[in-house]
């Protein structure tokens, strides 16, 4: 199967590049001018003048959408860079977000909106990307990423047949146009987090910038499969294959590998696909017995994969003896890397589970507070907690920068709790984000225990729950919890410690 044009207009020509072609496929995808930048997109902040001048804007901007009978689920201005290789192409998109299936007059409204950014004086602005209005549904736009396919030998062998045919046609019709042919499993970027039933496809990619007949190639591959038993998809896309190999360096080292969890390493529950972040390592204190070292994340990050016991522990927690919920806990380090890490990588592997939980929360309230959190048992990978160092905190285009005011070395060992302060600098390690990456230089918003980062900024990312927050002195604030758009939102250390105590009738510390 392929994915038929929405395009209805019989000017356009055979020969057009692969961006144009993408697009004529999405009717959930429009622009005022040109084709809209194609998926995966990096978001970062925008040009500082453009974001004041769409601020200022923005209550027209509505009022035009409206005419054009419109509703406007969500406006944000963001600097977009697709993600593939081989293509640069970055824009100030001003974006407009809809759940509206009909698409008539969207791209009138769309050039009415750039026609007022023009008449407000947006080409007098020294911009270093060119403006683009875009307006889409995003829960019907083609947004599908990729996974592995499934495990399945007949399926393999299936495909294993048609890749010479391919080739040949490919070869013919798309000669110097297509960068590499891929077989993979596309699920929606909506349920990227959940296990789903994937489509096996067959993606073309193709360097962007070149006019090919795509429709003619694809045309043909798909006739291949018309003895298939199941259904199998064909995509073409845009992207070109980069060597991950330096001819002048050699082989590719990740310098980021570690042979022991640490703050933010990648775990995972036995059986389940995706995988977050180890928070940090405490002694549990529980009465007539020695302190047990364990590791703290979130619940939601651990509890188990059969439906029947996360039933009962999503209402009942975990208890520390017995029940149900002792799932085991696997480390997912795993990265390419270099013959002097090889072993440690081996032994990590080979090592499987470095833990069982012990405890956890469920969900629930205590207070106006919700509840996510859990310890695992971590007498094997115990380890000191350092939060990011100031170095990690130099971001020198954000204004206040966080580095003023951030005290922590690479060194640094963190020591204490502290409470939640409002207005405070706080950061973390996690599975994403990295420790040099954007660690979530932001304010506190006490009331919700929101965290609301720099304009522009994201806190967190899909990966990042269950890393340890921290504040500028070093001091352990709570969890990550989960994000709503930009902000981030954590369960605070004061907020663990009551419902442990209430759980257990013990405590939490950082020294036995």
């Amino acid at each position: 199967m392929a994915r038929s044009s929405e395009s209805g207009d019989s000017g356009f020509s055979n020969m057009v590049t692969i961006q144009e072609y993408a697009a004529r496929k999405d009717k959930f995808r429009v622009v005022a001018y040109g084709v809209p930048l194609a998926f995966p997109i990096y978001k970062i902040a925008p040009d500082e003048e453009l974001d004041a001048l769409a601020d200022k804007l923005e209550a027209q901007v509505i009022e035009i959408l409206s005419s054009f009978e419109i509703k406007v689920d969500n406006i944000l201005l963001r600097l977009w860079q697709p993600g593939y290789p081989g293509h640069r192409a970055t824009k100030n998109v001003f974006h407009i977000s809809t759940k509206d299936e009909e698409t008539v007059n969207w791209q009138a409204a769309a050039k009415a909106v750039y026609s007022l950014f023009i008449t407000n004086g947006v080409s007098s602005l020294q911009l270093n990307h060119p403006l683009q209005v875009e307006i889409s549904n995003p829960g019907l736009c083609y947004h599908d990423i990729s996974r592995p396919l499934p495990d399945d030998a007949e399926l393999l062998e299936y495909f294993e047949t048609k890749k010479d045919p391919i080739t040949e046609i490919v070869l013919a019709d798309l000669h110097g146009v297509v960068s590499v042919i891929c077989f993979h499993c596309r699920v929606p970027f909506s349920k990227r987090f959940i296990d789903c039933e994937g489509k096996a496809t067959i993606i073309i990619f193709c360097r962007p910038e070149i006019s090919g007949n795509f429709q003619s190639a694809e045309d043909r591959v798909t006739e291949l499969f018309q003895d298939a038993t199941i259904d199998v998809y064909v995509e073409l896309l845009p992207g070109d294959l980069e060597s991950s190999v330096n001819a002048n360096m050699g082989l590719p080292v990740f310098y980021d590998f570690v042979k022991d969890p640490e703050n933010g390493s990648s775990i995972s529950v036995k059986g389940r696909k995706k995988a977050v972040s180890i928070g940090g390592w405490l002694y549990l204190h529980c009465h007539s017995r020695l302190p047990i070292k364990c590791f703290l994340t979130c619940y939601h990050v651990i509890k188990s994969t059969d439906p029947e016991i996360v039933e009962i522990t999503d209402r009942n927690g975990v208890t520390l003896d017995g029940g149900l919920g002792h799932v085991e806990i696997e480390k997912q380090e795993g990265q390419e890397i270099d013959k002097e890490s090889e072993a440690s990588w081996t032994k990590a592997i080979q090592r499987g589970s470095i833990g069982r939980v012990l405890c956890a929360s469920g969900y629930g309230l205590l207070g106006r507070h919700r509840l996510d959190w859990a310890l695992v048992e971590g007498s094997e990978t115990f380890a000191h907690n350092k939060p990011p160092a100031k170095v990690d905190m130099d971001r020198p285009l954000f204004k206040p920068n966080p580095n003023v005011t951030w005290k922590t070395n690479p060194d640094f060992q963190a020591r204490d709790f502290a409470s939640v302060k409002k207005e405070g600098w706080v950061g973390f390690r996690g599975r994403t984000s990295g420790s040099t990456d954007l660690l979530g230089g932001g304010r506190l918003d006490f009331g919700r225990v929101e965290i609301i980062p720099l304009k522009g900024a994201t806190f967190n990312f899909p990966g990042d729950s269950g890393s340890m927050i921290f504040n500028s002195t070093g001091q352990i604030l709570g969890l990550n919890m989960t994000r709503n758009n930009d902000c981030g939102y954590m369960i605070a250390m004061d907020t663990i410690q009551q419902d442990v105590e209430k759980k257990t009738g013990g405590f939490l510390s950082l020294s036995p």
